[in-house]
């Protein structure tokens, strides 16, 4: 499987700051050394062409940083990897017990790949306006200050077997900071330690993909204003990239949390002449995640959603939905365990609106309520994995027949809510599972509990469909059938009730009748 590291974003984030992921000393000389142990600690490779100590300070030519991929499966082995080069690196010592860093305005970062078709090399600049470093403290403790007006990357050559892609080819893929400011403090020996928060003014993507002889073109832009984070980082000794598990088992952990502002983005896609435009806008979004040997969180929260869909040269109005709230929630273990561990999962998706003309489409006269809709549940559950998930290519030997890959021991429906034009349904419910018994429903462990369902306004939504020619009043009436069968009336009006049973013998119930 992919390691989980330097992926994506962390190659950007290793490029911006591997000039300071060190412990700061008196010694510039010995700010590079801890230079190299962190970065080696997180897969890179660190070295220098040439070292130059002159009075107070250390300049470094020709550095690089070399992070190997390793080997990924397409029609043959792939070997990849990625390259950070950058000269010169000053370290110059202030006299002060501080140490500053500086960079080069504009320094290359390289993924190759090597294949059974050919070598792939994408390169891409990563420039700064104002920056300054300065790292302060001791070495037990060390604090290092960033701030910078403007961080960005940007493609800048792309080549198959050593040759570019055609000229005329429009491939752009740009990423930027702008007004970031940035505290980090680094701690630890044998387990390396680094808090840090920052900010910044604005934050911007941009992709372009217009490439001759392919049929699919792409434009990209999201923007944003004013970004925050906090993140914490443990790295034990002996991390090895290719093996999460083990680092998880030997200590490594990960958090943070971030936030954003006021956030657009458009995206255009033609396939074969056939276009698709989306514009979208976010109030504000924020999102956390924490991992660690027990388990992976996530959330996520965005308010004031807006998405507008068009296909331009068709009769079809542009579609625009409107959501005031949506959020998810995720937590899972990821070791090996004997012992049940918790595990949730949940969504939260209110204020859902579809605009007029949409409506009008199909309800012109109105018929339908156009409430906004909304969906939410909360899941939650203990379990455990029969093996470690992250483990080296563990999902590419398959599992022994008639074995499952963990032990399911409960679930909660803690909540759940679906409210859609005048109808809602809600629920909440517990079972419990018998993992030594794999027979009596085929294969899975075998539930015992109740789940409740409370359904109102359906009756009348039905009706409603009907008068506005919306369904034919056969399938309306085969509706209030089947629910007939499975609900039962409630204490109000136009309210349905059920509750499906499991019970220690196995025989599913609903409503006292047994069903199975």
């Amino acid at each position: 499987m992919p390691r989980s590291l330097p992926a994506g974003g962390a190659i950007l984030t290793a490029a911006m700051f591997c000039g300071t992921a060190a412990f700061a000393d008196v010694s510039a000389r010995d700010v590079w050394e801890d230079m190299q142990v962190y970065m080696e600690r997180t897969g890179y490779q660190l070295e220098a062409g040439s070292e130059e100590m002159t009075g107070d300070t250390l300049t470094l030519r020709d550095v690089s940083a070399v992070f190997a991929l390793g080997d990924f499966e397409s029609d043959g082995d792939v070997d990849s990897e990625a390259r950070i080069d950058f000269s010169p690196l000053i370290l110059r010592e202030n006299g002060d017990g501080s140490v500053g860093v500086f960079l080069p305005e504009r320094y290359m970062i390289t993924i190759e790949g090597i294949g059974d078709d050919g070598e792939l090399a994408i390169t891409t600049a990563l420039r700064r306006t104002d920056l300054t470093i300065t790292a302060s403290g001791d070495p037990d403790e060390t604090v290092y200050d960033i701030a910078a007006g403007e961080l960005s990357m940007a493609l800048e050559d792309l080549k198959f077997n050593g040759q570019a892609i055609e000229e005329d080819a429009n491939f752009n893929l740009r990423v930027g900071f702008s007004g970031y400011e940035g505290r980090y403090t680094m701690s630890g020996d044998d387990v390396i330690r680094v808090r840090g928060s920052g900010q910044a003014e604005a934050v911007g993507v941009a992709i372009r993909m217009d490439v001759p002889g392919i049929d699919d073109k792409l434009d990209f832009i999201i923007e944003n204003k004013g970004m925050s984070f906090t993140s914490h980082l443990i790295l034990p000794e002996g991390f090895d990239p290719e093996d999460m598990a083990q680092n998880l088992a030997n200590g490594f952990a990960s958090e943070g949390e971030y936030t954003m502002g006021d956030t657009g983005f458009a995206l255009s896609v033609d396939t074969k002449g056939d276009r698709l435009d989306t514009t979208g806008t976010f109030g504000n979004i924020a999102f956390a995640f924490a991992m660690d040997k027990n388990r992976l969180s996530y959330s996520d929260l965005a308010t004031d959603m807006s998405l507008a869909v068009s296909i331009p040269d068709t009769p079809m109005p542009k579609i625009t939905v409107t959501a005031a709230e949506y959020g998810s929630d995720l937590l899972i273990p990821l070791s090996k365990s004997g012992t049940p561990q918790d595990f949730a999962l949940g969504l939260n998706l209110t204020g859902l609106s579809l605009e007029d003309d949409i409506w009008n489409l199909f309800d012109p006269a109105g018929v339908v309520p156009r409430d906004p809709a909304t969906l939410t549940f909360d899941l939650s559950g203990k379990g455990n994995w029969l093996f470690d998930i992250l483990a080296p290519d563990v999902w590419e030997t398959p599992w022994p027949d008639e074995t499952l890959p963990g032990e399911l021991h409960e679930l909660s429906l803690n909540d759940m809510r679906l409210s859609v034009a005048g109808a809602e349904l809600t629920g909440t419910g517990r079972f419990t599972f018998d993992n030594d018994d794999l027979e009596t429903f085929d294969g899975a462990p075998r539930p015992e509990g109740a789940v409740s369902f409370s359904l109102t306004g359906a009756g009348d939504l039905l009706n409603k469909l009907v008068e506005g020619s919306l369904l034919p009043p056969d399938m309306a009436m085969g509706a209030h059938m089947m629910m007939g069968l499975f609900f039962a009336p409630g204490a109000g009006e136009d309210e349905l009730t059920t509750t499906l049973e499991v019970n220690a013998e196995g025989h599913v119930i609903a409503n006292g009748q047994r069903v199975r």
